[in-house]
Parts: structure tokens; C-alpha cells; sequence
């Protein structure tokens, strides 16, 4: 019996929900996650160009990758004004 449609529809990549998991946790309130957020989106954006037909999320993983990124911006962020404070403190 033939069906109109096809058997083996694409699927929601499964790095998806973690990694926007994770950039909501990195943006809301513990930045270092948000790095495994950009690793997580970066993995399944390349996942899903390469096979368009398994799989499925192009929008939830450049989500990923901009959430991943802007807590990523604002870890470097923190590092950098810890170190600038601890010289501020070694140096008087």
C-alpha cells in the first residue's frame, strides 16, 4: 500500500532541547554553561545541514548558538573584571 507521504519524516535534532536548556540556565544565571550551549547549537546546526532530511531544529539551534554566545561574551566578560580587580588589589 502506497502512503502520499513519507515514512520517515525528519525529527527534531536531539542536541535542541539541551542546548536551549543550558542557554537559558548560562543567560539567566550561570554564564560558564552557556559554552556548552554554543558547542550543543554549533554541533546540531551542522547535523541538520548535512542531513536536511533525518533531521529537523534549524531555528531552535542558531537559538542555541546566539544564547550559547552571548553568555559565552559573558563569562569573558566576568573573567576579565576579576583578573582587572585582583591586579587593582595586588597593586595598593
Amino acid at each position: 500500500m502506497n502512503h502520499p507521504w513519507p515514512r520517515n519524516l525528519p525529527v527534531d535534532h536531539p542536541n535542541n532541547i539541551t542546548g536551549l536548556i543550558c542557554g537559558i540556565i548560562g543567560v539567566a544565571g550561570f554564564p560558564p554553561v552557556g559554552i556548552i550551549a554554543l558547542m550543543l547549537g554549533i554541533k546540531a546546526n551542522n547535523d541538520i545541514h548535512r542531513n536536511p532530511m533525518k533531521y529537523r531544529g534549524y531555528g531552535t539551534a542558531t537559538a542555541n548558538i546566539i544564547l550559547g554566545s552571548f553568555s559565552t561574551v559573558l563569562t569573558l566578560l566576568a573573567a576579565l573584571f576579576f583578573f582587572m580587580m585582583l591586579m587593582y588589589a595586588t597593586t595598593y
